[in-house]
């Protein structure tokens, strides 16, 4: 028979509900209370691969009895993973997902919010006469703190559609016409114009990388587990889980 707070024994160690407790916390996991049974079970699934890990590492001499989990996926990893994605292994994926890396037609703009129209048309005039933006948006804005002297790079899709409308018919340095919202009425100037492209490989590199290794490191810790499944024993205790348990053990 277990003591009533063991809910699992992995290679003859019991596990109790107060690491498992302790786990939830550590991983910034909402209170039990607001998770449903599903969810939970999963959770206890994945904190017992983890346990499996430790056993894993701490066999191998990799590491103390009382490790903490998180470190030994890491070990195991660095263990297992030691060499970097390659290059060739980059520009191979780049190839094969080019339409993932297509940049649309893009702008970088500025743009005013004025309060009432006739305000707004005397902002514009201003503007157009060669005022800077900076003594615009201190004369007129709504409320200058919030305005930016680019808006960064945004794509059509990215503005609401009569705000595109106006803003990809403007030529770079080119002043909108007033356009009216509910909350004021707006005014843009288009400052930089980027062509639709396809985004160098030498730009997304570092990205690409990064995804490639989290996909590797996600099928060997998959294997990992698998492997400890097969050399450890591993009995869940159902009656003394205080949720509706339905995961793999």
């Amino acid at each position: 028979m277990s003591a009533p707070d063991v809910v699992a024994r992995i290679d003859g160690r019991e596990v109790r509900y107060a690491e498992f407790e302790l786990y939830l916390a550590e991983n910034s996991v909402e209170s039990e209370a607001a998770l449903g049974s599903d969810v939970l079970s999963g959770l206890f699934d994945r904190f017992l691969e983890e346990e499996l890990l430790r056993r894993l590492v701490v066999e191998r001499g990799l590491m103390v009895e009382n490790a903490p989990r998180r470190a030994a996926v890491q070990v195991l990893l660095a263990e297992q993973l030691a060499e970097e994605v390659s290059r060739e292994r980059i520009e191979a994926y780049y190839r094969a997902h080019l339409d993932e890396f297509r940049a649309p037609e893009r702008v970088e703009l500025r743009q005013l919010l004025v309060e009432d129209r006739a305000q707004a048309e005397l902002a514009r005039s201003e503007w157009v006469a060669g005022r800077a933006y900076e003594e615009i948006v201190r004369r007129h804005a709504e409320n200058p703190e919030a305005h930016r002297s680019s808006e960064g790079e945004l794509a059509r899709e990215d503005l609401p559609p009569v705000f595109a409308d106006t803003v990809f018919h403007l030529q770079v340095g080119e002043i909108s016409e007033i356009v009216p919202a509910d909350y004021g009425f707006h005014i843009f100037q288009v400052t930089r114009w980027m062509p639709a492209e396809v985004i160098p490989l030498e730009e997304i590199e570092g990205s690409i990388r990064r995804r490639l290794s989290g996909e590797l490191a996600d099928r060997e810790v998959g294997r990992l587990v698998d492997r400890a499944r097969e050399r450890y024993e591993v009995r869940v205790f159902k009656r003394n889980i205080p949720f509706n348990y339905a995961g793999l053990y």
